[in-house]
This record gives structure tokens, sequence and C-alpha cells, in this order.
């Protein structure tokens, strides 16, 4: 992937497409993440990541796809991640998402269907797994975009939005106030009431 970065051939974009759909194909195999967790971390999930935007809405859509596989399976797995970041692996994919995943969020949120569903289904795992990323979030101002997303016919309104939501309130990390600033109590009771509604 990165030697063919700086080539220009004719049918370069089909050529990256199927070698991207070779590394999803690697991304539904545990063993060889767990076992390849260090190069991938260092070669590949950068990768991903820093040519989103270099190609076309598919190229873009599968490799936030296959990024979101991969680092799922690490965030769950508590033989190399641990949220306090006890080991260089840890660390390293942690800064990732500090560095270099979350500055793009707003991005991909505001990107067209279904790039935003990926990207609110991997960060309702990475602040589940670790709720630290809440400060940061809230530091990039994405807290607000998202909790807009928790109203009545959002077409952001999914199970991922709701999960991050309740992870949200769990967190503690933002005070009453600050939930009531965001409105949420007042969403929640709306959406419940439609839900009632709707029956």
């Amino acid at each position: 992937l990165e030697m063919c970065e700086n080539q220009k051939f004719e049918g370069i974009e089909d050529f990256m497409h199927t070698l991207l759909m070779i590394v999803e194909c690697l991304s539904s195999i545990r063993k060889a993440l767990l076992d390849a967790h260090e190069p991938i971390l260092q070669h590949l999930l950068p990768w991903l990541l820093n040519n989103l935007n270099n190609y076309s809405t598919n190229f873009w859509f599968l490799s936030l796809k296959i990024f979101a596989d991969i680092t799922t399976q690490y965030l769950s797995d508590e033989a190399i991640y641990d949220v306090i970041g006890s080991n260089n692996f840890s660390k390293g994919l942690n800064k990732l998402i500090l560095k270099q995943l979350f500055p793009k969020y707003g991005v991909i949120l505001s990107d067209s269907d279904p790039v935003p569903l990926f990207g609110l289904k991997l960060l309702s795992i990475i602040i589940e797994k670790n709720p630290a990323f809440i400060t940061i979030l809230k530091n990039l101002n994405l807290i607000s975009d998202i909790t807009n997303y928790f109203s009545v016919g959002h077409a952001r309104l999914n199970w991922y939005t709701i999960k991050i939501i309740k992870h949200l309130v769990e967190s503690k990390t933002l005070s009453i106030e600050d939930l009531q600033a965001l409105e949420v109590p007042k969403r929640a009771n709306e959406i419940i009431l439609n839900m009632l509604e709707s029956k």
C-alpha cells in the first residue's frame, strides 16, 4: 500500500481498492491481527488514517471500516490493550486515536452515509473501553455535535448514538449542568415520548 501511494498509472484506484479488500479479509482473521499487532499499529493503521481523503468515497469508506474493525478487536482484547497504557502497544494505540483519528472526526461525521454510521460505531466502542477519551472529545467540541444527533427524527439517531450518550452520562466527565446545557435530559424525554406514541 505504501509503495503504491506515490505511483501514478492507469487503474491505480481499482488496484488500491483490491489491495484494501485483501486487508479487509485480514481484519477478520483474529489470530493474524493479534500475532502482528505491533507492525499493524505502526504501519497499517496510520496509513489508513493518513490517506482517508486521497481517493474515492468507496476507498474512504473501506479504509474507515477496516480501521474500525481492527481497532475494535484490539480495544476489546485485554491481553494486549489496557486503559491506563501500561505497555507500548496501548500507549501507541491511544496516541494514534488521539492525534490522528479524533482530529478527523468532524469530517467523518459530516460525510455521506454510511461513513458517519461507522464513525459513531467506532466512537461508541472507544469511549466504552476507555472513558478517558471523553475529556478529549469535550476539548475538541465534538460532544455538542453528537448530542445534537440525540434528537427525535435526526438522521444520525441510531443505536450507536444512544450508546455514546449513555457512556457520556455514566462517565461523570460531564457535570449535571453540562448535560442540561446540552439538553440531554430534555432530548431523552422527547425520544421516549415519541417511542411511546409510536406504539
